[in-house]
Formats: structure tokens, C-alpha cells, sequence
């Protein structure tokens, strides 16, 4: 089936590629718009040389993104990319969107449009985190992924989660000496929910078999135990780790040093929001999934008609849901479109649905584990600097709040924090639950930074005598 209808789709990870191929098989037409110079975002990020020359082989991400890259070539006729592409907001009064593709800019107007932008690792203030060498776990696997670049000799993987088993073996794999991975989590609470994960043994087996590559290299790894401090001359060599309770506060006097020149810290992950807010997407809030997301129907479709929205960015659940969420989304188009009916879409969504939840609820399983405490935010000290754009420290952020502030715009007018050219991607999500602590207040209640155009920097010549700007 040909038809003349088109589609953009914001970013080239699992879930735009998914839903693209979706729709080619029923011949509708997409254009893809990705700030990167590859397909894959940055769970399926190649090599510069391509994916056959990626060096690490054996990893499951590589056989799920050759698996879904082979899709994508099978259907690259249909699917028009736009690489190396800024996507930098919405002008209001036309709803055109504004790009920057290799510093030009000009504006795109197409009335429809999946947004699967993905998510970003949430930032831990800690004395010394800004320290080189301190960067997110996914910063460490770009690296490793690229082929170009270690980031360092001897690493520690510090915070919450799988990602930080995966990276480890990453690593190692890599030639970088992992002296620890410190996991916040109890051990025992891991173990409680095994029954629930027990519902997705695929996964279970991934990460009984990163738990094992660590056991068999000599990889040590501490359960209920997270970061304090790290410090350096000029570069991070030190790090403080400690035990924590229940809540995640550290127990320093417990804590133990490890000699490093490399950190990887991950504490959860935040979804790239920033566009669908600029559309005016209506959001929805859930902690464990990142904070605030769109609000999406069974079919991805956003408050805003012609809006669809799948991925990390509707709800941090991982690279495996985002691409049955682009598939959802892509149906949901089409039946939008009138290409197929919902009565047809459905029978093809419901083995979607079922994987997905499949995956969710193993997910679900890891809140009570890995979800964030309150601990996290007793980390930075007075003279901690939160808002690394504005250089605002957390007594300033104290101040603030001792004056009355108990929203996140009336903290952005009083400190600047989230005012630089990260607009609080950085700051934004520790400021909110450390605002909402204070005053005993849901973090949902004291609302979030609202994104301006445009959403990145972009040169002067690119919009100087641009009859588009």
C-alpha cells in the first residue's frame, strides 16, 4: 500500500526507528530529525566506523540493535533522515518547528509528529562532582560504545540500577580497570522481588549474567552503599563511599576510600520533555519513571492533536518499551489517517501490549530497589555548587527558600538557577525534589522548569539574513 501521506519524527533511537518502520510497512513516508550523526540514540550508539566494527560484539544491546538497524535498511525508502539536526522548539503563533541542520537553520510545518526524544541521566550534586573524570555511567558507555576513546584507567560505577552492571562489563571489556560498582539498593531488596522478574526470565538472565561476568573477572560490588565526596588536584582521584539506610543517607562513618582517575555516577533518569512542553503536551507525573512525562492515550497520542509521543520520554521504562511504543505510536497514526482501522490496529497492537508490559512489570519490580531516597538530596554541602551554567551553590538555594520560595519558577527568578544553556537539564530535577523536601510539599506541586526557545544554542550566522528566522 502507497500513500501520499508524511510524518515527522523527532530522534532516531529505538522508539523513532520503530515507529518509522511501522509505518513503511504501510507506506507512509517520515522524515527523522536527530541531533547525532548516526541512527541508534545512545543505547544503540555506533561506532564511527558502523556497527560491524563495534567492540563489544557479544553485549545484548549490539544483537538487539543489528536485529532493528537490518529492519531499518529493509525499509530506508520510506524513511528520510536528517542527521547532525538541532530540533530547537515550536514558534508559537504558526506552530512551525525550528531546526538547525550543520549551523542552518530553517523551519519545518508538518501537522503531525512522534516525539521520542528519549531521556537524560539525572545529575547528583556531591562535594568534588564537578571534579574531570566525574561524568553519568551513560557518559562512560558513549565513550566505550564509539570505539575511540577510554575514559579512563581505573573506574568505580557508583548509584542505582542495571545500567551500572552493564557499564561494568563494558568497561572491563574495554581494558579499564573497574575497581567497584557501589549500588545504593539492598541486596535483600533485590531478592524480594524476584518473583515479579521471574515474569520477564529473558531479562532476569541479563542481569544474572552481568552479575556473574563481575563475580568471575574479580569486579567487586557493594549493595546499600553510595557516594559522599570525591577530590582530586585537578582531577578526581579520590572517592568516598559509605553504607546508607533505608533512605539512602550515608553512614560516614562506616565510609572507605577508593583510589580511581574515572567515576561514573548514575541516580536515575529524566525524560527529555523539553519539545513536547514547548508543543503544550499535557504531563503526567510518576516519580519512578523519571518525574514528569506526557500524558499519552494506548496509542501514544499526546493532548495535542497530531502529537504522538513513545519512548523514554513518555516514562523512563528502557530501550526494549520504546521500540513497542514506536510501533503503538506509528499505529496510532494511522489509524488517525484513516490507512487502517482501530479494529485492525488492534489486533496488531496486542502482542505489542502484552510484550510491553511484560517488560514493564519487571520494570515495576526495581522501584522499591533502585527507586531514588530521599538521602540523595543530604549529599551537597553548603558550598556545593548545584547549577553548574549559573554557578549557584546550595546555600544559595537555602536562602531562597528560607525567604519563601516554594516553586521552581519563583526559585529560577531568585538564584538563576536552570537560566543557563542547559535550562536546568543539569540542576533541574535535584532542585525540584530538593525544593519539594524543604517545604514538605509533593514534588509534583511545586511544578518544574519551563524550556524556551530555542532548546540548544545555536550560532549567530546561522539565523543573520535567514528569511526563515
Amino acid at each position: 500500500m502507497e500513500t501520499n501521506k508524511t510524518i515527522s519524527i523527532i530522534g532516531a533511537g529505538p522508539a523513532g526507528l520503530s515507529a518509522a518502520i511501522q509505518l513503511a510497512e504501510y507506506g507512509i513516508k517520515s522524515t527523522i530529525y536527530d541531533e547525532n550523526p548516526k541512527i541508534g540514540g545512545a543505547i544503540f550508539k555506533q561506532p564511527e566506523k558502523g556497527l560491524k566494527n563495534h567492540p563489544l560484539k557479544d553485549e545484548t544491546t549490539f544483537i538487539k540493535a543489528k536485529k532493528l538497524f537490518d529492519q531499518f535498511e529493509n525499509h530506508k525508502s520510506d524513511i528520510t533522515l536528517s542527521m547532525n539536526t538541532e530540533v530547537l522548539g515550536v514558534f508559537p503563533l504558526t506552530n512551525e518547528i525550528g531546526i538547525a541542520q550543520d549551523g542552518v537553520f530553517r523551519k519545518i510545518s508538518d501537522t503531525s509528529l512522534i516525539v521520542s526524544t528519549g531521556c537524560y541521566e539525572r545529575a547528583q550534586p556531591f562535594p568534588g562532582w564537578t571534579l574531570p573524570g566525574i561524568m553519568s555511567v551513560g557518559g562512560l558507555q558513549l565513550q566505550v560504545k564509539c570505539g575511540t576513546v577510554k575514559p579512563g584507567h581505573k573506574a568505580a560505577l557508583i548509584g542505582t540500577g542495571p545500567l551500572l552492571l552493564v557499564a561494568a562489563k563494558q568497561l572491563h571489556m574495554s581494558g579499564v580497570d573497574v575497581v567497584a560498582v557501589v549500588e545504593a539498593g539492598k541486596r535483600k531488596q533485590l531478592v524480594s522481588k524476584a518473583f515479579n522478574m521471574i515474569a520477564n526470565k529473558s531479562l532476569l538472565k541479563e542481569g544474572v549474567d552481568y552479575v556473574n561476568y563481575l563475580k568471575k573477572h574479580n569486579i567487586p560490588m557493594y549493595y546499600g552503599h553510595g557516594v559522599v565526596s570525591a577530590s582530586g588536584d585537578g582531577q578526581v582521584q579520590k572517592v568516598v563511599v559509605a553504607p546508607v539506610d533505608d533512605k539512602w543517607y550515608p553512614n560516614k562513618e562506616k565510609s572507605f576510600e577508593l583510589e580511581v582517575d574515572c567515576i561514573g555516577i548514575q541516580y536515575g533518569y529524566v525524560p527529555r520533555i523539553q519539545f513536547t512542553d514547548l508543543l503544550q503536551c499535557e504531563n503526567s507525573f510518576d516519580k519512578h519513571l523519571g518525574g514528569s512525562f506526557p500524558q499519552v492515550d494506548k496509542w501514544q497520542r499526546t493532548t495535542i492533536e497530531g502529537v504522538y509521543s513513545a519512548g523514554d520520554n513518555s516514562g523512563v521504562y528502557g530501550a526494549d518499551v520504546a521500540m513497542l511504543e514506536g510501533r503503538l505510536a506509528a499505529l496510532g497514526y494511522l489509524i488517525d489517517t484513516r490507512v487502517i482501522t482501530e479494529s485492525e490496529a488492534t489486533q496488531i497492537a496486542a502482542p505489542l501490549i502484552k510484550e510491553a508490559q511484560r517488560y514493564k512489570k519487571f520494570q515495576h519490580s526495581f522501584h522499591d530497589f533502585s527507586g531514588l531516597k530521599e538521602g540523595l538530596l543530604s549529599l551537597p554541602e553548603e558550598d556545593t555548587i548545584i547549577c553548574r551554567c549559573e554557578n549557584i551553590k546550595r546555600s544559595e538555594i537555602d536562602r531562597a527558600i528560607e525567604a519563601g520560595v516554594e516553586e521552581m519558577p519563583d526559585l529560577k527568578i531568585n538564584t538563576r538557577v536552570g537560566m543557563g544553556d542547559c535550562q536546568g537539564k543539569m540542576c533541574g530535577s535535584f532542585c525540584r525534589e530538593y525544593l519539594a523536601h524543604k517545604n514538605h510539599k509533593k514534588e509534583e506541586d511545586v511544578m518544574g522548569l519551563k524550556p524556551r526557545f530555542p532548546l540548544a544554542p545555536i550560532a549567530f550566522e546561522s539565523i543573520v539574513d535567514n528569511q526563515e528566522f
